[in-house]
């Protein structure tokens, strides 16, 4: 009867572990099998050809890749872990094989396991390639970007040089009237002075562009046209922002120089509602009228605008220059 009852219990086993869905096998250290369902026994035809008769023997032919043709065994450090390989069948099938050393009264016996992992491998793939396309379009808007940056960089030479033959044109009419015209000592003293004030401007710019840090510059440079620079609230820090405040301030300086004869100018910096605001103000003369942006203001104006911000100029009661950035920070 407990012979029977033995018999009865090792079946039922035997019956439930062959239902299972995922390949399952016991064995001594030896790899002598004690235990092995249906699922496993297919497998083992399916990767080496043969019976599962030893498992020491069947995990080598798998951790050495010794199957049968069409099958390609994996170590993917996403899906698999120590003790674990992927097995890709031809039929696009895949199946995860653990190995795991476990005790029982006081003894080691080996178990291997084998589950399907075909959606989750398929998945790693799907999420591969769309990492790769992601890449790709971030390749592609990086080069855009730098295309970007070239024409800005190409338009701001451009503005520079109209603006050094504009301004050069009005300097030699200016010198003109001084020495043939007028006669005066302090024409030619005001003349002069223009001179002096234009070559610094230009000068400031072409230091801006090869500073490390502009502002530095853009103080020493405000310092020598005789302006004093007036900061209100922290100066951005963060190197695009930076970069672009310290061009606006440039242009802010030039014509508060050439065009209002300004002493001081004000800089205004703040962040509010996830924009940068910046105002620049001076003492200057003030506009007669509406002011309509031209030259390096204009082109400026066209790339902040294009990198989203907000540009507005108020010439009553005082003129005002006020530019909004939009602040990632």
């Amino acid at each position: 009867m407990w012979r029977n009852l033995f018999q009865n219990r090792r079946a039922a086993i035997k019956e439930g572990g062959d239902n299972l869905p995922m390949g399952l096998c016991f064995a001594a250290q030896s790899g002598n099998v004690l235990f092995l369902n249906r699922m496993m026994e297919s497998l083992s035809y399916r990767l080496i050809g043969e019976s599962l008769q030893n498992a020491t023997y069947f995990w080598d032919r798998i951790a050495d890749g010794n199957l049968q043709n069409g099958i390609v065994c994996e170590k993917r450090p996403e899906l698999t872990k120590e003790n674990q390989y992927l097995i890709r069948f031809a039929n696009g099938e895949c199946r995860t094989f653990t190995r795991s050393i476990l005790e029982l009264d006081g003894e080691e016996i080996v178990e291997i396991t084998s589950a399907d992992t075909t959606d989750l491998y398929g998945l790693l793939c799907e999420q591969e390639r769309k990492n790769k396309s992601l890449f790709q379009i971030r390749k592609r808007l990086q080069e855009y970007q730098k295309q970007i940056v070239k024409a800005a960089r190409d338009e701001e030479l451009l503005q520079a040089k109209m603006r050094f033959h504009d301004e050069l044109g009005r300097i030699l009419m200016q010198t003109r009237r001084a020495l043939l015209d007028d006669g005066s000592e302090d024409a030619v003293l005001e003349a002069l002075n223009s001179w002096k004030k234009t070559i610094t401007i230009f000068d400031l710019e072409e230091r801006r562009t090869k500073a490390k840090d502009p502002l530095t510059y853009l103080i020493q440079t405000a310092n020598a046209v005789g302006v004093k620079l007036v900061f209100l609230g922290d100066f951005p820090k963060e190197q695009e922002i930076r970069e672009f405040a310290v061009k606006i301030a440039a242009e802010a300086l030039t014509n508060a120089v050439r065009h209002a004869d300004a002493r001081k100018l004000q800089i205004e910096s703040k962040k509010e509602n996830g924009w940068q605001i910046l105002s620049f103000q001076n003492d200057g003369n003030k506009p007669k009228g509406p002011i309509e942006p031209a030259g390096g203001l204009a082109g400026l104006i066209r790339q902040i605008e294009a990198a989203g911000g907000v540009v507005t100029i108020e010439w009553t009661p005082r003129f005002c220059l006020t530019v909004k950035l939009i602040c990632t920070c």
